[in-house]
């Protein structure tokens, strides 16, 4: 099985590792972990004007425009299509997906059996990607004209351009996990701290389950069925209360394993 995993610090090798640990929970033989501490699955946008370009060489766990789930879906594009040839040409056809057209492939990846996208806790930290619940007007948009300004947006943009891309793939979308940062002392290095309210990431966890639905994938419901509350994150996660321990990266991981499982289709 070849597993890729797309998301923030909680899905990261570079802070929490889960997405890596349900690869390795699912015994997948090849693991792509395309995630990355502090992005966001919006693009940023000033007013009208996307501040996010088109950028395959992302930083480690870095807070900046490019840091967003269309440059991690980009990124294993290019690592999918053969070396030289422009993702535009090999993913092409009807319905095909709106692709820069300078971006080469490398061919350093096959492609995926299991796609996992867990990411949302980060949209709304700043200004330029600011979380409302605009999913039933994204739902009904043409793809063409999804903006990702938006977590609704970016995520069908990304849920829509996997599958066209990887046809036989099994696609999964997860809900935020909670977090304790309500709990916890004021962190002014957060932003808009809001982000991360239980009724901001329940507003989340609603938007990304109607998309999910939409686009006809299931839907990991971290937020209200990995049995790990506010109170766990504060007391056995990292001192923001947003990152969890390792007991619960574990716990959280053979959670995720077993809906994956659960609702795939084929030998998994």
């Amino acid at each position: 099985m070849v597993f890729f995993c797309f998301g923030d610090s909680i899905t990261s090798d570079e802070v929490s590792g889960i997405g890596t640990l349900v690869g390795t929970a699912l015994s997948a033989s090849v693991i792509q972990n395309y995630a990355h501490g502090n992005a966001t699955a919006s693009d940023w946008f000033a007013g009208d004007a996307r501040l996010t370009s088109v950028n395959v060489s992302l930083p480690r766990d870095c807070w900046f425009p490019d840091n967003v789930l269309s440059n991690q879906i980009l990124t294993a594009l290019r690592d999918t299509a053969p070396s030289g040839e422009p993702i535009c040409r090999r993913y092409t056809g009807i319905g095909a997906p709106l692709l820069p057209a300078g971006l080469l492939g490398t061919g350093a990846a096959p492609e995926p059996d299991v796609i996992y996208i867990a990411i949302g806790s980060n949209d709304g930290r700043a200004p330029e990607n600011a979380f409302r619940d605009d999913s039933e007007e994204v739902i009904a948009a043409r793809y063409e004209n999804l903006t990702r300004k938006g977590l609704a947006s970016a995520l069908r943009w990304a849920i829509e351009t996997l599958q066209y891309a990887y046809p036989r793939a099994n696609i999964f979308a997860a809900t935020p996990l909670q977090s304790g940062l309500e709990l916890a002392p004021p962190c002014d290095w957060i932003g808009n701290a809001d982000a991360f309210s239980r009724a901001t990431l329940r507003q989340k966890r609603n938007a990304i389950l109607r998309v999910a639905e939409a686009c006809s994938v299931p839907a990991v419901d971290t937020f209200a069925r990995a049995g790990v509350s506010p109170r766990m994150m504060l007391r056995f996660g990292d001192q923001i209360a947003v990152h969890p321990s390792d007991e619960i990266k574990g716990r959280i991981a053979d959670f995720v394993a077993g809906e994956i499982r659960r609702y795939g289709k084929g030998d998994l």
